[in-house]
């Protein structure tokens, strides 16, 4: 698991990196990653089921399958593909990066059976391009390493088709144009996913004509860069390709000094100014941005005065605290910190020996009904409106909403059904590169999908000093 883990702070680190002109922030990011985890575990099985319920390997019904994953997950960030309002004042960088996360979350997600199978999941991901994957049994076999097979992974996939409608819909303008690049490159990601439907002599051709499937992440990354250095144009943007170095250098001396007061001011005055000078772009084409405008301008001048101060956990009310999801989601999730150590006792670490005798004798709708009741009562204390304006209010309100109706949703149907093995197995690179059924654990009960449900869902953080 810490391999894994520290591969997934690569892969983002060096996406952000090249992502120089986003604007929106981590706690965004965090929340785009936990609706690509839910989808993995919760959605993806029963509709993978519903397309292809005997897993037939069937050349039209498996890429159906590829079509309905790359739709279902670029749901989160249709708001962000629409363009519309406030929206139209992120980058182009912004669309990248909100679909590459939560395709990265999925791939992340879909590597956790693997480690309970004991396979090599963590060397499947590649140090460049970020989140690409390689199958890890060439480094068991080096004779079959001239026929290793790369994927770019869902993060590049959705990357560049949401860079695709965001560009087009940036400098092209027209509707039409807009829907024929993003199609375009929408069957282009969907053509170059596996499983079962392409026959063999076109597997071949495709997969010596994309270089072993490497191709398309340096693709992406490589349109990924054109494009900011044409939008940085496009919006007049003063920031050459050497301050935008110093900057990131001046972030790791702060943090290298600990000076995260001054790393979070400059974090928040770089990306309101980079907005700007994209609602005053757009403006200039649509008077109707303006008011976006003077709204970033005044926020703007807010962040200049006031003192901007890290969060610090002395600043929590304890006292009243059990009141609220966020200590509970907590408690779950220190549960589940020796899964860090020993992922193949996950089934022990909630449902141990010590509690065994008392759990053991209570009815599994007793637990099902607790559990519907805490889904049930976060989605009824969420938010039903935008609780924080602008663009990035509205890209976290509208996943966590996404995200708690479709857990409910999800968990009544299992108990419904009485089977929470529906939710797995599912379609993952990983699985594809086992080539059989061995990378899903048989051991996996009803207690682990539960834990999985209660992991994944996104808890609001408690009320700091300083935190807005």
């Amino acid at each position: 698991m810490i391999p894994l883990l520290a591969h997934a702070l690569w892969a983002l680190l060096a996406i952000r990196l090249l992502c120089w002109r986003a604007t929106v922030s981590t706690l965004t990011l965090l929340k785009y990653i936990a609706a690509g985890a839910f989808i993995s575990f919760t959605v993806a099985a029963p509709l993978f089921k519903a397309v292809n319920p005997y897993a037939e390997p069937s050349a039209w019904l498996s890429f159906a399958w590829n079509l309905l994953l790359t739709f279902l997950l670029l749901v989160p960030v249709l708001a962000a593909l629409r363009g519309k309002g406030s929206v139209r004042t992120l980058s182009v960088a912004d669309g990248f990066l909100l679909a590459y996360v939560v395709g990265f979350g999925y791939d992340l997600m879909t590597a956790i059976p693997g480690l309970v199978a004991k396979a090599h999941t963590a060397t499947a991901f590649n140090l460049l391009p970020p989140g690409s994957l390689t199958d890890p049994s060439a480094l068991l076999d080096p004779a079959s390493a001239a026929k290793v097979t790369h994927f770019a992974g869902h993060a590049l996939w959705l990357g560049a088709i949401a860079l695709a409608f965001v560009t087009a819909r940036r400098f092209l303008r027209r509707p039409f144009h807009v829907w024929l690049i993003g199609l375009a490159v929408f069957l282009f990601c969907a053509l170059d996913q596996p499983f079962f439907w392409k026959p063999a002599p076109f597997a071949h051709a495709w997969w010596l004509a994309t270089l072993h499937g490497s191709l398309t992440g340096w693709i992406a990354l490589a349109a990924l860069v054109l494009v900011q250095a044409l939008e940085s144009k496009w919006a007049a943007d003063p920031q050459s390709a050497k301050e935008v170095i110093r900057h990131w250098i001046g972030n790791a001396e702060a943090i290298a000094e600990r000076d995260f007061n001054g790393l979070s001011r400059r974090a928040s005055e770089d990306r309101l100014r980079r907005r700007i000078l994209v609602a005053q772009a757009e403006s200039r084409r649509d008077s109707s941005i303006a008011f976006e405008v003077r709204k970033l301008e005044a926020q703007a001048g807010r962040v200049e005065e006031e003192n901007v101060v890290v969060p610090s956990l002395k600043g929590i009310q304890w006292r009243g605290a059990w009141k609220s999801f966020w200590f509970w989601q907590s408690l779950l999730w220190l549960m589940l910190l020796p899964v860090l150590i020993y992922p193949a006792s996950i089934n022990y670490v909630i449902f141990n020996s010590v509690f065994n005798y008392h759990l053991s004798n209570l009815n599994g709708s007793v637990l099902d009904t607790a559990l519907i009741a805490f889904l049930f009562g976060r989605y009824l204390l969420s938010p039903g409106n935008q609780t924080q304006s602008g663009a990035e209010g509205l890209l976290q309100f509208n996943v966590e909403r996404q995200i708690f109706r479709c857990s409910l949703w999800l968990v009544t149907l299992g108990c419904l059904f009485q089977s929470w093995n529906l939710y797995f197995p599912f379609p993952s690179l990983y699985a594809w590169f086992a080539n059989s059924s061995s990378y899903w654990p048989t051991d996996w009960t009803a207690a682990t999908i539960r834990t999985f449900l209660l992991l994944v869902q996104p808890g609001d953080p408690p009320a700091l000093p300083g935190r807005q």
